[in-house]
């Protein structure tokens, strides 16, 4: 029984990730405004590029039917927007808003860290406020869902944007170089899911010193560093003279090409974001097993997760259907008679549902979540179980 129970788990997962890998959003036309925003508390104007799914691909055209998760994108030091226009191409055409500050850029004068990191917080803040704003560009055209993303000083100025911050979905960065004030101190204030890139041969943000520490010190529920092999510090963006001119300067050099690094970075962080900010379970594992299968890098992941290989399997705790719809029930018969707490969690450690139960037979309403592999945690004062749930419809 439990040999066939694994094995149908292991078919189904399968056919989910066959799936992932054909399933994505319309390729949407790409919309582009240059707007200055302002944010009152600091007497501020932040000028940035906005790219958005739009209904013709032009400057100062409609926004395509329907609301988009938005994300924010610092820029490495004396880099100009448009060496980020790969991010643009690629991510805005699946149904994403992207938004480049074009504040603190440098050389001269040089950049204020903690104020860039502050603009990247308000735009993330400001633009979702504005959704519900019948005069705004952007009203009715903002999901709940948000990500704040950055390069070298972008990425720094991420982590600084990102600590204490329960507005944003996920936090992404690239090379990420220390900040005034540290990026690396900051980093455990960031509870939100992260995902750090790191090229293994970046002369410029040494890993060892700067993208290492600041994983390392993250207080994310759920963080990935992806270590990419031979990759460098400028290949994630578009060529770009000042950071093409450090790099080539700098100590080690990169073995791999621009388009083979921004091959391995997408590759990985267009399933990441469908998961996170689109809710699509299918993506969560696509991400999951393109970190196990790829030749391109290597990795470390620590989160409270559904581990795939797992089976379902345990005597204390029986979960009936599984795989299910639209309910299940929690056979606790085996388990401490106690007021149990029953937790429905998805693959990177997010709880998605919790309840209380003291009942031997209790069930568990899923109507309102995705389809997917989940965990079911169960515990009280003396036990904890965790289960492996998979959702098909």
């Amino acid at each position: 029984m439990k040999k066939s129970i694994t094995y149908s788990l292991s078919v189904v997962l399968i056919l989910l990730t066959t799936l992932a890998n054909t399933t994505f959003c319309q390729p949407y036309p790409i919309g582009s405004r240059q707007i200055t925003f302002n944010d009152p508390a600091r007497s501020r104007n932040i000028a940035a590029r906005v790219y958005y799914p739009a209904t013709v691909a032009g400057t100062d055209v409609n926004f395509a039917n329907g609301s988009f998760p938005l994300l924010i994108f610092g820029h490495g030091f004396s880099m100009s927007y448009d060496a980020y226009l790969n991010f643009r191409d690629t991510l805005v055409p699946m149904g994403y808003i992207l938004v480049l500050p074009t504040t603190e850029v440098g050389p001269i004068p040089f950049p204020n860290h903690e104020d860039f990191a502050a603009d990247l917080k308000f735009l993330n803040q400001f633009i979702k406020s504005q959704n519900t704003v019948s005069t705004s560009v952007f009203y009715g055209r903002v999901s709940g869902k948000s990500a704040i993303m950055g390069h070298s000083m972008g990425g720094g100025a991420s982590i600084l944007a990102s600590a204490g911050n329960q507005d944003i979905t996920t936090m992404i960065v690239f090379a990420p170089a220390e900040t005034n004030t540290s990026a690396i101190d900051a980093a455990t204030g960031v509870e939100v899911p992260a995902l750090v890139f790191s090229g293994e041969l970046d002369g410029v943000t040494l890993p060892n010193e700067t993208h290492i520490p600041m994983y390392d010190n993250l207080g994310s529920s759920c963080k990935t560093f992806v270590n990419i092999l031979g990759g460098g510090h400028c290949l994630y963006a578009l060529s770009n003279w000042a950071c093409d001119f450090g790099e080539s300067s700098s100590s080690p050099q990169p073995t791999i090409t621009r388009e083979e690094q921004q091959i391995t970075v997408f590759s990985l962080l267009k399933p990441y974001l469908q998961y996170n900010l689109y809710d699509d379970a299918s993506m969560g594992l696509d991400f999951i097993n393109k970190l196990n299968s790829s030749t391109q890098i290597t990795f470390n992941r620590d989160c409270s997760t559904v581990n795939i290989q797992d089976h379902i399997y345990d005597l204390s705790v029986n979960i009936n259907p599984n795989p299910a719809n639209n309910s299940v029930e929690i056979n606790l018969s085996n388990f401490s008679n106690q007021n149990n707490k029953i937790e429905v969690v998805n693959i990177y450690g997010t709880i998605l549902k919790t309840l209380y139960s003291s009942e031997k037979n209790t069930l568990l309403d899923l109507s309102d979540l995705p389809e997917g592999l989940f965990n079911i945690r169960i515990s009280n004062e003396n036990s904890k179980i965790s289960k492996k749930l998979l959702i098909i419809r």
